[in-house]
């Protein structure tokens, strides 16, 4: 029996201000949907922070400290969760609609603090459909109309109730992944980035969030000087770079037993700065040239590339990444010799190769005198953040059948608050690995299919009578079937690293261990 929900919204314009900050969203999540999903929220100017609904979190803020064990070791972790959000309008065009929030969840639980990069804002349409429910449903509540829902089997009509499509509103992915961390952890809270100020708003591939999942009782959230008083996290502001950055680095502070320092995460640029010319894709030298007076590969390592289109690409991407990772270094060394910032820890996912690193594996094997170029420029950026090295070079990206790039480090000094940090130690941690990752080889093997495509058809049968763009179409049920079969169920049974990639991230994530005492 199929029941098809005919929801006429009223019309609600979300403008220009909707842009690239998720503040609204907090707000609306807090006011309207935040007890539903059992979680507090606080909607700060800077950033916003989420934790369990319980009456202390709701009496002291979800930023206070929760008094921790006597167990002095913490694992702090930094993590690209790919398109965290991206997945949520099923267009078939997006990237993560196989995600598994509750295994992504589980990986995250493996570490104490997590530094999350390659979040998304909520869809404007999702928050357009939100606006509008919650217009329908005061409606209801007040008498001013009614809905009917129609049987196509019987053709019998019936009234919609209020309570039918109260819990239907779209809720942002980070949340859905801490409500399954708080699951396994009641401790964990999310530290958010409203904004990273990209260029272009409306670039959906670099407009990205950041954020810090954290257990309270292993970390007490301070305050960051340079944010602000009182302000305990923030995004770096445009002004602090000569030169564009593509996502700017999300800054907050955190304290731990005698440790305490500030941590930064950042998702370097993927892609030459370009602009479009004809409908085709160009260097953009207004942004590119700039970037070159930062640190000019060539000009800085000796290295010189081909003349050809393919090494020239390369070689815009790499003299504008290592651009973004020095300006980036550099302002936290600056920051923390004037004391705005704690001890830094820089995780990034820098598409940036590191073979300094203190574990070592060549990017490109067949060219030795680039690897060398690469620990040049690595010597040439680090200087800025005093006694600064980068730790982790292991292949860190899921392929089909291998790992990749390894493009995931932290950059810090062993030294002041971070001196017991084992940084040696520093790894990727392999979640295709079932001796490294068990608990969720064991959720992956119990991946539901008809679980899977009950709520897809759910979402399916929910649908608006307006032009809002809908959450699924009919003839994508049959895509997402096949995807569940072959990207999940199918890839695990055949020993492929694509069920990774889908249900849990296309990047491993990297971590450390540190003894608080």
């Amino acid at each position: 029996m199929r029941t098809l929900l005919a929801l006429s919204f009223a019309s609600l314009t979300i403008g220009a201000a909707y842009a690239a900050d998720e503040k609204p969203v907090c707000e609306f999540v807090k006011e309207h949907m935040a007890k539903g999903l059992g979680l507090h929220a606080e909607c700060k100017s800077d950033y916003s922070i989420y934790c369990k609904d319980t009456a202390t979190n709701r009496k002291k803020g979800c930023g206070a400290y929760k008094r921790a064990s006597k167990n002095t070791n913490v694992k702090i972790a930094g993590f690209n969760v790919y398109n965290l959000g991206m997945g949520q309008d099923f267009s078939g065009n997006l990237l993560t609609g196989l995600k598994q929030n509750h295994i992504l969840a589980e990986t995250i639980a493996q570490f104490d603090l997590t530094g999350a990069v390659e979040l998304k804002h909520l869809a404007k349409e999702d928050r357009s459909f939100n606006e509008k429910l919650l217009n329908t449903i005061n409606d209801l509540k007040s008498g001013k109309r009614k809905l009917m829902k129609f049987v196509s089997r019987t053709n019998e009509k019936s009234e919609i109730t209020v309570e039918e499509i109260e819990g239907k509103f779209r809720v942002p992915q980070y949340l859905n992944v801490l409500k399954e961390l708080i699951k396994i952890d009641s401790n964990f809270a999310l530290v958010l980035s409203n904004d990273l100020y990209p260029r272009l708003s409306d670039d959906l591939l670099n407009n990205e969030i950041a954020g810090f999942f954290y257990k309270k009782n292993k970390f007490n959230l301070r305050n960051t000087k340079y944010c602000g008083p009182g302000v305990k996290a923030c995004t770096v502001k445009t002004k602090e770079f000569s030169a564009e950055i593509a996502r700017k680095p999300f800054l907050a502070t955190f304290k731990a037993g005698k440790m305490e320092f500030t941590m930064a995460a950042v998702h370097f640029r993927f892609r030459r700065p370009t602009k479009k010319v004809n409908k085709k894709p160009v260097l953009d030298e207004a942004l590119y040239n700039p970037m070159m007076e930062v640190f000019d590969f060539s000009k800085e390592t000796g290295y010189e590339f081909k003349n050809n289109k393919t090494q020239q690409n390369i070689k815009h991407e790499t003299s504008s990444r290592f651009a973004e990772a020095k300006m980036v270094i550099d302002f936290l060394g600056t920051q923390r010799k004037a004391g705005k910032i704690k001890d830094p820890i820089l995780y990034g996912d820098f598409n940036l190769a590191a073979p300094r690193a203190h574990t070592p594996a060549p990017e490109r094997k067949n060219d030795e005198s680039l690897q060398e170029a690469f620990k040049v420029a690595w010597d040439k950026i680090l200087p800025g953040m005093k006694g600064a090295e980068v730790y982790v070079n292991s292949p860190s990206t899921v392929g089909k059948k291998t790992l990749g790039s390894n493009f995931d480090h932290l950059v810090l000094a062993k030294a002041g608050k971070l001196y017991k940090c084992d940084v040696e130690k520093a790894e990727v941690f392999d979640f295709t690995n079932e001796d490294v990752f068990p608990s969720g080889h064991a959720l992956i093997r119990k991946i539901d299919k008809e679980a899977m495509l009950d709520e897809f058809s759910k979402a399916l049968n929910f649908k608006s009578t307006t032009t809002m763009k809908h959450r699924y179409t009919s003839g994508k049920m049959k895509f997402w079937e096949i995807g569940v079969d072959n990207k999940l169920i199918g890839s695990y049974n055949e020993g492929t690293k694509v069920v990774f990639s889908e249900a849990i991230s296309d990047h491993l994530p990297v971590y450390m261990n540190c003894n608080t005492k």
